[in-house]
């Protein structure tokens, strides 16, 4: 059995620090996670150990239930409201009419309009999570309903001068796309864990009911918003997750690694599909104190998001402070995405009410810019 820890270790490890892998980045799922920045590989303490590391479902003892909701919007250079003017500036042509040149001072407001939405990182990115888990014992199951959706723009800026049609580098003859494209993963979960000495290792078999949303519009047609309805398409796959989670003899240590989606499923969607190749996230845990926890994660691969170019790897960092006997517990953490330096941290903060046997808990975070919002809460229950 020690031979299957070492092997175990050693994939988490080869995953970590091989490549870029096409895939969604982590939600963070449940409130306790989002008041702590997403830090929970290695300090989950509840049924969402499912999703976070299913090697801490041994660790819960107890019969757990758990019904958490979360959203995640985030909006980098008002790409919606830059969109909107150029709808506003046309007026109800498009750029290839030629009653539109009849008024140069529109032309020169798409052309500035365009050169905003070719600043690097226009995006918008929204992810939600709904689901009911339950563990008892070494085995857990459930259903979540994970869903990330982008839209991004594609900008032509070859042809952009305020010239009739007829010239090859009018604006009339402008290229430039707007696109989005989301994926809802509805996944069936199976967790069973196991303990070899010190050391806690659990895996997940995910039956995946997968649907796929898609379109791509002309950012130069006067209706270049997205009113009408995605492309749709639905697919299924079967999908793996391992983790570990290692209490470290004499201390308050903990340390855990996961790897989601060890087989890489993936999902066809109108112009192609989406391949969720293996993610592995490292993270530690330190009880400082009777009602103190700390704790750090990192994502070791860093992941292609659907959006092209945009890629994400985040550090995240925690902590939670509870009263005695457990009924009050306030939380705090930031999360940064280490792969696009010019991404903002998000600070986040937390709160759960309740009995050993009761809770609610609420999170929310948000970035200094307000360019990303987050929310999440859940009942739990705990026989």
């Amino acid at each position: 059995m020690r031979a299957k820890v070492i092997f175990v270790v050693a994939v988490v490890s080869f995953l970590g620090f091989t490549g870029t892998a096409l895939s969604a980045e982590f939600i963070i799922l449940g409130p306790r996670a989002l008041g702590m920045g997403g830090a929970q590989v290695a300090a989950v303490d509840d049924v969402t150990a499912v999703y976070w590391n299913p090697a801490a479902v041994a660790a819960c003892r107890q019969t757990n239930f758990s019904f958490p909701l979360g959203i995640q919007i985030a909006e980098y250079n008002d790409i919606t409201g830059t969109l909107t003017d150029i709808d506003d500036v046309l007026g109800g042509y498009n750029l290839d009419d030629p009653e539109i040149y009849l008024d140069p001072a529109k032309i020169t407001q798409i052309i500035d309009l365009f050169g905003k939405l070719d600043e690097p990182g226009t995006e918008i990115a929204a992810h939600g999570n709904i689901g009911f888990l339950f563990s008892r014992g070494n085995t857990a199951f459930g259903v979540l309903d994970l869903a990330h959706l982008r839209g991004w723009v594609d900008m032509d800026m070859d042809r952009i001068e305020a010239e009739f049609p007829a010239h090859p580098n009018s604006i009339a003859n402008n290229e430039s796309t707007a696109t989005a494209l989301g994926l809802e993963s509805r996944e069936f979960i199976a967790t069973y864990t196991t303990r070899q000495g010190q050391i806690f290792i659990g895996t997940n078999a995910k039956y995946i009911l997968g649907r796929s949303y898609y379109k791509s519009v002309s950012v130069a047609d006067e209706d270049n918003d997205f009113d009408e309805d995605l492309e749709k398409m639905s697919d299924s796959n079967f999908a793996f997750d391992a983790g570990l989670l290692h209490p470290l003899p004499g201390s308050n240590l903990k340390a855990g690694l996961v790897v989601r989606n060890l087989n890489s499923p993936s999902f066809s969607y109108e112009d192609g599909e989406v391949e969720l190749k293996p993610q592995a996230r490292a993270g530690i845990a330190w009880r400082a104190g009777t009602n103190l926890l700390i704790a750090c994660d990192l994502d070791l691969t860093e992941n292609e998001t659907m959006t092209p170019g945009y890629d994400s790897r985040t550090l995240a960092v925690g902590l939670e402070k509870k009263t005695p006997g457990g009924n009050l517990a306030l939380r705090a953490g930031v999360y940064k995405n280490l792969a696009e330096s010019d991404a903002d941290p998000v600070f986040t903060g937390g709160i759960g009410i309740g009995s050993p046997q009761l809770k609610f808990d609420i999170g929310a975070g948000m970035s200094p810019g307000s360019d990303v919002l987050a929310l999440s809460f859940a009942f739990s229950a705990v026989f």
